[in-house]
């Protein structure tokens, strides 16, 4: 089954916390989250859910995809796995901790270890550990970049 993770930033033109992210990391994008077939899941400041796919796009561009098979019977359990992530809450004390990291005053991130909040890049680490036996040492330290290029590891 194939799963698409998707690398977006906001349609907004006023975002200083994207652009933020954009800077420290290098980046295009500021933002992934994870599709199959016309659903997106997402973390966002309200939290995980799932979006319609054509209404997220029209918040997002999409800067790139990464295609990601899944063995049919690991897939099945998708949306189970998915419900327990739902409704986590966002945390933006993790982002700033996560940039605090990438510009190197800390090591690792000082606002992490939070197992009821997940930002993006968390959610998709997990979802690679979970379903392409990705290891993960630490979740709470994969900024966007760190899981991009795990998922760039992983892709079809």
């Amino acid at each position: 089954m194939k799963f698409t993770i998707i690398l977006v930033k906001p349609r907004a033109k006023l975002v200083p916390f994207s652009w933020l992210i954009r800077w420290v990391q290098m980046t295009d994008y500021s933002h992934m989250a994870i599709t199959i077939g016309a659903d997106v899941l997402d973390s966002t400041l309200k939290g995980v859910a799932f979006t319609h796919y054509l209404a997220y796009i029209n918040k997002y561009d999409i800067v790139d995809r990464i295609h990601i098979d899944v063995e049919e019977d690991i897939a099945k359990t998708f949306h189970t796995w998915a419900d327990s992530m739902r409704f986590k809450k966002y945390s933006m004390i993790q982002n700033v901790g996560t940039i605090i990291r990438l510009i190197g005053i800390t090591k690792s991130n000082p606002y992490g270890k939070n197992e009821k909040e997940l930002v993006c890049s968390e959610l998709v680490a997990l979802f690679l550990g979970r379903f392409k036996g990705a290891n993960l040492s630490d979740s709470d330290d994969y900024d966007l970049i760190n899981a991009e290029m795990l998922a760039r590891s992983l892709s079809c």
